[in-house]
């Protein structure tokens, strides 16, 4: 069995193109003025089943599976349980997720059973959220599968409650009501911590920034990454010989393995997007909340390029800004006049989005099986995963 083939991205590609397939016949009926309903419930069945039903596919499942098989249930702990110092065994997670965990599995639901449910709470959400916020409903799921969405949800399992989380919160951002954004997002440092990071850029999201800090960040940015300035280095060894001992000498490991620069597929693209959304910026910002997405894609951007030299953080932060991608993309593509300009997008959607899938999904570790049509059992994937994770996650 190869490490690397593309033949492990098949079952992602045939989604993507099922779902691709889903928003031309969205657009078809909207156009005849007929019903979308079933297409758009198709759509969000088909994503809910491919996520929610995965077997042990990529890698965090790893810490997952052994994390809740060890949970104990209600009725054999007590409340210091959840408190940060209590001892878990395989668990560091933070006591918001940890409580989720707990009263499902106390109220008889097993691992796959809290798989499918966490995919479907989210699923749910951003149904709503695309509802109300996009024209092209379908097209705004084909974003999420394609830009993070499906990463996300099946590597990332507390960060998706506390990205969900914020993005309920945003309608508070554009209200100017501070205490429930701050409620929403406190609730979302309990799942995962990394929502801290929204709390702090409320004042930042909460502004129409003009289009000129976007060029600044924009030139400012690609100077630092082509030109590779590391301006964070300095300061953390600066930061780490004032600190010495064991927190030294992690900072400086975590800083060493974490360089990442180079013109890629994906600097094109991101650099790409910017000039996209600059193009129709003022239209977005005219938009009700858009200009929110707007800031938050200046956000993604920032810690992509600005932090290329410490790349571990830089990605881990913007992740947490993905999601514009979601709501600005169908945005746009509702603001295009001309076949033509359509026929593009829709072209780059699909060439960019069916490369970016294979490169993402072309190891042994993506192998997709589902429990409808059974999957391969634990000790086969722990097998796999001790075998190749270092051949991989190295190289």
């Amino acid at each position: 069995m190869p490490v690397f083939s593309p033949i492990y991205s098949i079952p992602y590609l045939f989604v993507f193109f099922l779902l691709f397939l889903m928003w031309r016949m969205e657009i078809s009926r909207m156009n005849r003025y007929q019903s979308i309903n079933m297409i758009r419930n198709t759509a969000f069945v088909l994503l809910l089943f491919f996520i929610g039903l995965r077997g042990f596919i990529y890698s965090d499942w790893i810490s997952y599976y052994s994390a809740f098989e060890a949970l104990p249930t209600a009725d054999l702990i007590d409340w210091s349980y959840f408190l940060p110092t209590a001892e878990r065994g395989d668990s560091d997670w933070e006591p918001g997720f940890l409580l989720y965990a707990v009263l499902l599995k106390s109220l008889g639901v097993d691992y796959w059973g809290w798989s499918f449910i966490s995919v479907l709470i989210d699923l749910f959400i951003l149904s709503f959220l695309f509802k109300k916020k996009v024209k092209f409903y379908v097209l705004a799921f084909v974003i999420f599968y394609v830009y993070g969405g499906f990463g996300i949800e099946v590597n990332l399992m507390r960060n998706s409650k506390s990205i969900i989380l914020f993005l309920l919160s945003i309608r508070y951002v554009k209200t100017r009501q501070f205490l429930p954004y701050l409620f929403l997002n406190l609730l979302g440092c309990s799942f995962h911590s990394s929502s801290l990071v929204y709390i702090l850029l409320y004042f930042f999201l909460s502004r129409r920034i003009p289009k000129k800090i976007f060029w600044w960040v924009f030139l400012v940015g690609n100077i630092i990454f082509l030109f590779q300035i590391q301006f964070i280095t300095p300061i953390l060894i600066h930061v780490t010989d004032l600190l010495g001992g064991r927190i030294a000498l992690q900072l400086l490991t975590y800083v060493a393995g974490g360089i990442s620069y180079g013109i890629t597929i994906g600097y094109l693209e991101r650099c790409f997007m910017f000039m996209l959304f600059i193009r129709y910026y003022d239209k977005l910002i005219e938009g009700s909340d858009m200009y929110i997405y707007l800031n938050m894609f200046l956000a993604y951007f920032f810690f992509f390029f600005y932090f290329a030299e410490f790349s571990i953080i830089g990605k881990r932060l913007s992740v947490l800004f993905i999601p514009s991608y979601w709501f600005l993309l169908p945005t746009v593509y509702s603001f295009l006049i001309t076949r033509k300009t359509k026929v593009y997008f829709c072209l780059f959607l699909f060439l960019y989005g069916s490369l970016k899938i294979i490169s993402a999904n072309n190891n042994i570790l993506s192998k997709y099986d589902n429990l409808l049509f059974g999957i391969e059992n634990y000790e086969t994937r722990r097998y796999m995963f001790n075998r190749y994770s270092e051949k991989l996650f190295v190289n």
